[in-house]
């Protein structure tokens, strides 16, 4: 028995799994399920797709950019037409990770890296600012419950959209959100000048997960929505295709609430559930495994890590984080947030392929925190304060859905 292993029987097995023998997939609320994580996750598939776009907690006054070595003091431009900041540099050129305590959520006194390498911006509790998406010459932005499409140029926006959250296309020309009536809508930057109805997924209180397929041109594109089905609103998952065909999100019908998708068909999201616990599966043509000591989130950008979170969330913040190879269901680090070692997070997106950013929380200051699959950290974002752990002043590019 590894180090891992035996942390996890006692930290975590001893909680949970004892719960989780009896948990059943429904009938299952979908409220019951949302209200577990009163958070905005931020998945891959923007993120990392600035190697292709990345993965997806909640939504301080506005802060200061830390960006390619500078900062620049002063209010932001409003959240409607957002300025980004990134860099391009190596990950780690300027400092060593360390590995800090074991399995530790613990940020303090870590080694200051590379800026993010993936955009983002420090202004997103002081606008609303749930999600923005960068379309070529085009922006979509999700604030409160509205998506906006801004032109760079400064030309006329488009809307502002009811929706309840946005997801991106792989290729980045595309992004869909669901309107206030359950309606999957669809704006393909290259040819429109109004989203197109792609279907009604048929849910109640339905949000976007994922958008898989390049959706330009008329080509291929799915969106993996969830809601709430039926008089009881039990918890549901379901694709629906451009021709809008709807049709179960999990055809083994493993998998109820649906969490990120891949383009190559891997699946992940929420299989179990009881009032205190939750189990959540991978599944694909060729693998199938569960874990009940993690929610599992969001893919990295090739497929191959998952990043994980609290299994049960209760509050604003997250104060377990993971990442797990999707080959074998092993966690290849972890860390949780102990007495004393209170670092909590909120949003969190993939830098690339063997690294995570997560916007951390710790004696009174926000910070950008760079972890690789191995559980090494350094700060990519110095801490400061910035808000109250309530208002996390970060937010990456990428899709938003509220779980």
């Amino acid at each position: 028995m590894n180090d891992l292993d035996e942390f996890d029987d006692r930290e975590l097995t001893r909680v949970f799994t004892e719960r989780a023998d009896g948990l059943g997939p429904g009938p299952l609320s979908f409220d019951d399920v949302r209200g577990t994580a009163t958070s905005i996750r931020r998945r891959r598939r923007v993120a990392g797709g600035l190697a292709v776009a990345a993965a997806i907690a909640v939504v301080v006054p506005t802060a200061m950019i830390a960006s390619k070595g500078s900062n620049t003091d002063g209010p932001l431009p409003p959240a409607t037409g957002p300025t980004t900041v990134s860099d391009t540099a190596n990950p780690t050129p300027t400092s060593t990770p360390v590995m800090g305590k074991p399995h530790a959520l613990d940020v303090r006194d870590l080694p200051t890296g590379a800026p993010p390498r993936i955009d983002y911006r420090d202004d997103a509790a002081a606008n609303d600012l749930r999600a923005y998406v960068a379309l070529g010459t085009e922006t979509a932005v999700l604030v409160g419950e509205k998506v906006t499409i801004t032109r760079d140029d400064g030309g006329t926006p488009h809307g502002p959209y009811p929706a309840t959250s946005l997801a991106s296309a792989a290729g980045g020309g595309a992004v869909a959100w669901v309107d206030l009536k359950g309606r999957v809508m669809l704006w393909d930057s290259g040819s429109s000048t109004e989203p197109v109805v792609m279907g009604d997924s048929g849910l109640q209180g339905a949000i976007i997960q994922a958008l898989t397929g390049a959706c330009v041109d008329g080509g291929p594109c799915s969106a993996w929505v969830s809601g709430g089905k039926g008089p009881e609103a039990v918890a549901t998952s379901v694709r629906v295709d451009r021709d809008g065909t709807v049709s179960p999100a999990d055809p083994s019908d493993t998998v109820f609430l649906v969490k990120d998708v891949t383009e190559s068909g891997q699946l992940i999201g929420v299989s179990q559930r009881d009032d205190y616990n939750s189990c959540s599966s991978l599944v694909s043509a060729t693998t199938q495994w569960k874990t009940c000591k993690h929610t599992l989130d969001a893919f990295s950008p090739s497929g191959a890590y998952v990043a994980a979170s609290d299994s049960f969330h209760s509050g604003d913040l997250n104060g377990s984080i993971a990442i797990y190879d999707a080959a074998t269901g092993k966690a290849t680090t972890y860390r949780v947030a102990n007495a004393g070692d209170s670092a909590f997070y909120g949003y969190f997106a993939w830098e690339d392929d063997s690294h995570l950013l997560f916007s951390a929380y710790q004696d009174g200051k926000w910070s950008i925190v760079r972890m690789g699959v191995d559980g090494a950290m350094e700060y990519a974002v110095a801490p400061a304060e910035l808000g109250d752990n309530l208002s996390d002043p970060f937010v990456f590019a990428g899709d938003a859905a509220p779980m």
